[in-house]
């Protein structure tokens, strides 16, 4: 009815099977938490949720890693299952590996174990390294063959050219030998990072080197990408954590090297059904292109302006009473939005199962840990005296 109901007429709770339909709810979805205010399972359809691409963001603390904990769980435990693989700059997701009902499911691959192929890092060398062309193409001449850095250095020591390159490009290959990334081969192969039903954690917590970061998610998406388009790897699902570092607005290619290839799967993977989850805290800070081409958004606890103008422009829907609502909701409550529901909707994360990341834990129990560690260098101390 188009009029408002006369007073003390009775209110009655719609039926939860006209809630399923009118926000595009389905019995065998991924089960990511509850309605709002209502006795209902947010189910969401598999393909509208991720084929065309999917945004997490909020706040930190907001809950973004423990939703995207729950999303894993999800893909892991059902029928049809993509290979996962996480981007993981914190070693949050490691703790998969450390369950008894999903270690079997999960490898972690850290940061100290991984080995780049070098020959097609040089192939990019003029960008990556701040080569001139005349540079760039002295090394193309010099790599005839598979190499390690060492032997790079080895070839470019033994060139007799003009000083200013070979000064140039020894630099270059001392700064790949100080790197310590690069063998024959790519280790792990892309075939084990993407298999049916597993989940693959790059685990990048051991470095604060940027660049190699950039580097190492750089190759594994182009391979992935790649690998996918030839049909040789099952679909799959790239998790970015810190999304904001690696698909910057408005940065240089070479201070932001895999974003090139993040924009290509954003706007070409749902054909070959490649998808994408962006985990980001800074919005603003996140290229709009390709924020633009995920077409679910869930959005948990935001509170910066700047960060929620950034959606609003990026994601149809988000009106003026919407943006308020997202800047006070508790921790754990999401609005999700776009192509995976019929209509805008908010809902609460349900209890992930699997053993959550000591990387999340609180100040008061780092501090609790502290104490007992210092306790018990004392008690050691005494028993040894």
């Amino acid at each position: 009815s188009l009029f408002p109901p006369s007073p003390g007429e009775p209110v009655l709770e719609p039926d939860p099977e006209i809630l399923q339909k009118l926000f595009g709810f389905v019995q065998d979805g991924l089960w990511l938490g509850q309605l709002l205010h209502h006795p209902v399972e947010a189910r969401f359809n598999l393909t509208r949720l991720l084929q065309k691409h999917l945004a997490i963001l909020a706040l930190s603390g907001a809950g973004k890693s423990y939703l995207v904990s729950v999303l894993i769980e999800e893909l892991l435990e059902r029928r049809l299952k993509p290979a996962v693989i996480v981007i993981d700059p914190h070693g949050e997701y490691v703790s998969f590996s450390q369950d008894p009902n999903y270690a079997g499911k999960t490898r972690v691959w850290r940061i100290e174990d991984i080995k780049l192929k070098l020959n097609p890092i040089l192939k990019k060398a003029e960008m990556l390294f701040d080569l001139t062309p005349s540079q760039a193409r002295v090394l193309e001449k010099l790599v005839q063959k598979e190499l390690t850095p060492s032997e790079l250095l080895q070839l470019i020591e033994e060139w007799e050219g003009r000083q200013e390159t070979k000064d140039a490009l020894l630099g270059m290959a001392e700064r790949l030998i100080r790197l310590g990334i690069f063998g024959l081969r790519d280790q792990p192969e892309i075939r084990e990072i993407a298999r049916e039903g597993q989940l693959s954690v790059i685990d990048l917590s051991g470095t604060i080197d940027w660049f190699k970061k950039q580097l190492v998610v750089e190759h594994f998406a182009s391979k992935l990408f790649s690998a996918r388009r030839e049909g040789l790897i099952p679909p799959f699902l790239l998790v970015i954590e810190e999304a904001h570092q690696f698909v910057p607005e408005g940065t240089k290619r070479k201070e932001a090297l895999a974003k090139g290839i993040l924009q290509t799967i954003a706007r070409e993977g749902r054909k070959f059904s490649a998808s994408l989850c962006l985990v980001s805290q800074r919005p603003k800070r996140l290229d709009t292109t390709i924020l633009s081409q995920c077409n679910t958004n869930i959005i948990l606890r935001i509170t910066n302006p700047y960060d929620i103008k950034h959606i609003a422009e990026s994601a149809e829907g988000i009106t003026s009473d919407v943006q308020e609502q997202i800047a006070g909701l508790p921790v754990g409550h999401a609005l999700v939005i776009g192509e995976a529901v019929n209509q805008p909707v908010f809902i609460k994360v349900r209890k992930r199962k699997s053993r959550e990341s000591e990387k999340g834990r609180t100040l008061e129990e780092s501090l609790r840990e502290w104490e007992e560690r210092k306790r018990q260098k004392v008690e050691d101390a005494k028993a040894f005296m």
